[in-house]
This record gives C-alpha cells, structure tokens and sequence, in this order.
C-alpha cells in the first residue's frame, strides 16, 4: 500500500509505490491514513491488518474491515496492481473521525471518507464486497510468504530440510513442500496446507501420518519448528531461513530434479526480462546461483555452484491477468526438469 503514514521510534514517513517504511529495531510501528489510526505492530519487514488489529486472523472483523477500507481508498480500485492513497486524498484524511474497524455498522463509519473520495477524486466509492477483498488479502500474504527455505535439523538427525512455501504449487492454496534429508537414509517429504495467520503457523498431522512437523514463520524470512518421526522414534527441532532475494515482480518456487537420482528447490525472481535466483540440491547439500533470461514466453537460465554449471531452458505455461509469470516447466542439461509456480510480489 502506498501513501500511509507510519512511525517508529525516530523513523517516520509515508510508503512508497513498493509499501516499505522504516522502523527501529525492538520499537513499535504505527501506521495511519491521515488522522485514522491502523494500529501498531513489532518492527518487521511485513505489516498487514492482522497484525494492525492484534487478532492474526484474516477473518476477524477488525482486519476485513480494514482490508476493504484501504483497498476503497485505491486510486483506481484495482488492488491487483497495488493500492495507492493520492496525497490529495492523504490532505483531507487529516480531518477525519477516527474509526472503528470492529463496528457491526461500518458503512456508517466510514461517511466522511466516502463523500471526500467523490470531492477530490470525482469518484463513487464503497466498500468492495468482504469476500473478494479477503480472497486479495490471502494472495497477498500467501506470496510475501513463498519462497525457499533451508536449513538443519536438530536432536536425533542433523540432516539437511528445505522448504519451498508456495501459493500455488502440487494443489490451489498456501501450503508447503517439506523435505529433511539424510544421504545415508534417504528424504523424509512431506506436502501439506497452512493456514495464511500472522504470523503463519502449520502443522502436518492432520495431512502426513509419517512426519509430525510443528512450525512458524519467525519472520518472513525464517521459520522454525518441530519435528517427529513417531515410527523411528526420532525427534528434535528445526531452523531454516530463506535464500533469494527480497524484491522482484514476480517469484517463482519449485523443484528440480536430475536423472542420476539427484534433486532440489529453486526460487527464481522475474524482472523484466531479468532472471536470478538460487538453487538447492538436496542430497549433495550444494547451493547453486541463478541467473537467466526471459524472452517472450522462453526462460533460459544457468545455475553455478559446487564447481559445475547447469544450464536450463523452460517455457511459460501460465501468466497473470497482469502478464506476470505464474507458471513455468522446462528441461536441464545435464538431464532432468524443473518447474516452479509463483505470484507478483511488487
């Protein structure tokens, strides 16, 4: 969201095109439309209403209610492309009465937004319907979450664990791809759902009798948990923070696999005609760099790490209604495939 003031400690402003702010570390953050106050969270790098209205659930009033009022406030009521708040509309949001995100009536907290909408941006506004704006709010934090984790296990193994946090990947909806390796064993995977709270937590035994994995989104950059083979007898803990980077348009999270038994996850980050990323190979432990091309529907891409270099050639297999990237499948050539699906991210 851009255009909302926030202040932290000494830090304060107003978010940009991309909705970063600052914020001092172990400080509060509060955020605001003119006189309206969201709220206030820890200082992290994701705020969102969940996290404004201290309830971490999509479905509390307080945060639908936000939801769809700062998604009425968009200049051209299309959260799909961001959610911008004019300066003209941030002057006049000066004066207004506080509000109240968890009224029953919020139609009728909401008057004098309204007719300033339709007094300096000559528009009609109302409240988009509570569904829709709670389906965009879930893509929204289901794609700031996704991506690749890896890390290590503790207490019985030591083995390796990569994550790939997808929106869309294997089935519809978040959920994660869970693989803790062992070279002389072989990989534990597991594939299960979570539910979009904030922050995220899951929990795989409802879905994979074989493993019980307990974890959280620390951040959004790292997670941490629990894990339980219940058949071997074998438990500890968990820790794995992401690898990629932190911008893009859009990113993409899948798996790769070779023909001599070999395999891994990839996160590759499109912008433009722009291609970079990581790649982890699970069962040599080796972490590759990606840099690739993106002509048209064709992704070229080379992966270098462990003294080798791998090449790559994918095409696109679905796109946005923005254009974006969300799906590709290709072939590599030292022999295999990889595909990864993702979302816009900015």
């Amino acid at each position: 969201v851009a255009g909302i003031s926030y202040a932290s400690g000494d830090e304060s402003g107003t978010t940009g095109t991309d909705g970063r702010y600052l914020c001092e570390t172990g400080r509060p953050v509060t955020f605001s439309v003119g006189a309206v106050e969201l709220g206030s969270t820890e200082c992290t790098t994701l705020a969102s209403p969940p996290a404004l209205t201290g309830d971490g659930t999509l479905f509390d009033i307080s945060s639908a209610n936000m939801t769809r009022f700062l998604q009425m406030l968009d200049a051209d009521e299309n959260p799909d492309n961001g959610i911008l708040i004019t300066e003209g509309l941030q002057a006049v949001a000066g004066s207004w009465p506080d509000i109240d995100f968890a009224a029953s009536d919020f139609d009728a907290e909401i008057v004098v937004p309204v007719a300033d909408i339709m007094s300096v941006e000559e528009r009609m506004a109302s409240l988009p319907p509570e569904s829709l704006a709670l389906s965009h709010l879930e893509d929204t934090l289901s794609c700031a979450y996704s991506g690749v984790f890896i890390g290590q296990l503790a207490g019985d193994s030591n083995a390796a664990v990569t994550l790939a946090v997808s929106r869309n990947f294997y089935f519809t909806g978040p959920h994660i791809f869970w693989s803790g390796w062992d070279p002389e064993e072989g990989s534990r995977i597991s594939i299960f759902p979570y539910d979009i709270t904030v922050p995220p937590a899951f929990d795989s035994a409802p879905f994979d009798s074989s493993v019980q994995i307990d974890g959280r989104f620390d951040t959004p950059d790292s997670i941490s948990g629990s894990w339980n083979l219940v058949s071997e007898n074998a438990s500890g803990t968990f820790s794995a923070n992401r690898i990629g980077g932190d911008s893009a348009e859009t990113r993409l999270t899948g798996e790769f696999f070779t023909t001599d038994g070999g395999g891994g996850v990839v996160v590759l980050d499109i912008d433009g005609s722009t291609i970079t990323g990581e790649a982890f190979e699970a069962t040599e432990g080796t972490l590759y760099s990606v840099t690739g091309t993106l002509t048209g529907d064709e992704l070229e891409i080379t992966a270098t790490g462990g003294g080798e270099t791998i090449n790559g050639n994918a095409t696109v297999r679905d796109r946005d209604a923005n254009g974006l990237v969300e799906e590709i499948y290709g072939d590599l050539d030292v022999g295999g495939n990889f595909y990864g699906s993702g979302c816009k991210l900015n």
